[in-house]
């Protein structure tokens, strides 16, 4: 099979295009995704945002780094295309560029943000469970006043009444 250089060219342009409009799309929903754990005080959240902000510098690398590989496959593309062998291999490189950024994108990790979710669930079945354990330890102590209030009465009234 044969392409010219100029539908090379075009196809590469358009791979860029369509991957650079795509990360732009995406930026805003980070951004959203971000303020909504700048909003909220608490040291669990600090440290999920923390880890939320790892995640997307990672992520942001290697979206530059996937962006720098298709930038140079096509000025290589545009200035010299002459042999096929290097047309070929070029094609290969740029497909598995955009699978490793595809891949990158939509696995933002996801087993860390499960991860923090079942942390969450953990942390607020704990709380609840202190909770409880504190509404029981207040009700015994409020028995035991009640008991002793009663008891000390009842010795007062016996007292009373011997008399």
């Amino acid at each position: 099979m044969v392409i010219s250089t100029d539908e090379l060219t075009k196809a590469m342009g358009n791979v860029y295009g369509d991957i650079f409009d795509w990360r732009s799309s995406l930026e805003p929903e980070i951004k959203s995704f971000v303020y909504e754990f700048e909003g909220r005080r608490g040291q669990e959240d600090l440290a999920a945002l923390q880890r939320t902000s790892d995640a997307l510098s990672n992520m942001k690398v290697s979206l530059s780094q996937c962006l720098s590989l298709i930038d140079l496959h096509y000025d290589i593309v545009k200035d010299s295309v002459k042999q096929s062998k290097v047309v070929a291999s070029l094609q290969i490189s740029t497909e598995q560029a955009c699978e490793v950024l595809t891949s990158k994108v939509f696995s933002l990790d996801t087993q860390s943000l499960q991860r923090e979710r079942e942390e969450h669930r953990v942390k607020q079945g704990n709380l609840e469970a202190d909770a409880k354990q504190q509404i029981i330890v207040r009700e015994s102590e409020n028995r035991s006043s009640i008991e002793a209030d009663f008891a000390q009465k009842m010795a007062e009234l016996t007292a009373k009444y011997r008399d």
